[in-house]
């Protein structure tokens, strides 16, 4: 079979496997003049608003798991009075984050891969990150998400491994995307680098 035939062959069967998903693509591809691959991803808010219970559910989980409390008493302490813990995102960053891993473990082929809402304190990474599983030593990039009616959130690049240049470059590629996608309420943006062999 010819090159070209495989490759539709490969990406017809991909779209088979993402197709039910309610997230859809709109951009994969290299950003220019770094190691880094990105990819950007459409979910409307009615699918959020769906995975909010699952998501509640996971921080709940994580939090009881790691610091013995349900996840509303851990923001009540960190953020209400001022108690010194890592971060952890809102329920809406992790109905996001489990989305957006639903369709990259298919898109991707990567069964594992999980886009994180925690910061990783003890191995020095910062929350949104991405990793190929559930080891925080299988870091492999950076997300990051924003509500359609609110344009450009505060953008974050830590975390990412590489040179300044690179590192400047990826931010000026997520500042570009963020600020040319159509703003409303009922659609939000999620932006995905990662090393280009993923």
């Amino acid at each position: 079979m010819p090159y070209s035939s495989r490759v539709s062959s490969v990406r017809e069967k991909v779209r088979e496997r993402v197709q039910e998903c309610p997230v859809k693509l709109v951009y994969d591809g290299p950003i220019e003049g770094t190691r880094y691959r990105a990819i950007v991803l459409e979910i409307p808010e009615e699918a959020i608003k769906e995975k909010i219970p699952e998501a509640l559910e996971m921080l709940n989980e994580y939090t009881e798991a790691v610091w013995e409390c349900p996840y509303k008493e851990f923001c009540r302490r960190a953020y209400d009075e001022g108690e010194d813990l890592p971060f952890v995102g809102t329920e809406r960053d992790a109905a996001v984050a489990i989305l957006a891993s639903e369709f990259l473990r298919k898109y991707l082929g990567y069964p594992r891969l999980d886009l994180s809402v925690v910061e990783e304190s003890g191995y020095g990474l910062p929350e949104f990150m991405m990793y190929y599983n559930e080891d925080a030593r299988s870091v492999c990039g950076k997300w990051m998400w924003c509500c359609g009616a609110h344009g450009c959130p505060e953008m974050d690049v830590s975390g990412l491994m590489g040179s300044i240049k690179e590192v400047e470059k990826t931010y000026e590629f997520m500042y570009k995307w963020f600020k040319k996608l159509p703003r409303n309420h009922d659609t939000h943006y999620v932006v995905c680098v990662f090393e280009s062999e993923l």
